[in-house]
């Protein structure tokens, strides 16, 4: 970067019999012009990257949204199984183990129903 908004306020041009000096003068200019140029492209690749994350985002959005539903519905299979006296304490625990187990499939990205 040749300039900030700094430095080109603070740019003095040499003066010269017809005003400033033009070499000076352009030589400012092409180096503003270089740093536009990078900032436009900053900028552009900044807009794709937005772009790329807020699709991701509403990805993760509605794929949390839809774990929730499904959550709640093993969460009511759960909850029905403690009173069915036919259920054994061991079976409970190997159904929670199970659930742990896949809460963490997910947040490391797998989906333990495509495994």
């Amino acid at each position: 970067m040749n300039y900030n908004s700094k430095t080109l306020l603070d740019v003095k041009f040499s003066k010269n019999v017809k005003g400033y000096d033009a070499l000076e003068v352009d030589e400012t200019l092409d180096q503003v012009i270089e740093d536009y140029t990078h900032y436009e492209k900053e900028n552009a690749s900044n807009i794709l990257t937005i772009k790329k994350l807020s699709e991701r985002v509403k990805e993760l959005e509605e794929d949390a949204l839809e774990k929730e539903i499904e959550i709640k519905k093993l969460k009511k299979q759960v909850d029905s199984i403690p009173n069915n006296p036919n259920v054994s304490r061991q079976n409970i625990q190997y159904l929670q183990r199970i659930s742990a187990l896949e809460n963490a499939l997910y947040k490391r990205g797998v989906d333990p129903k495509k495994i």
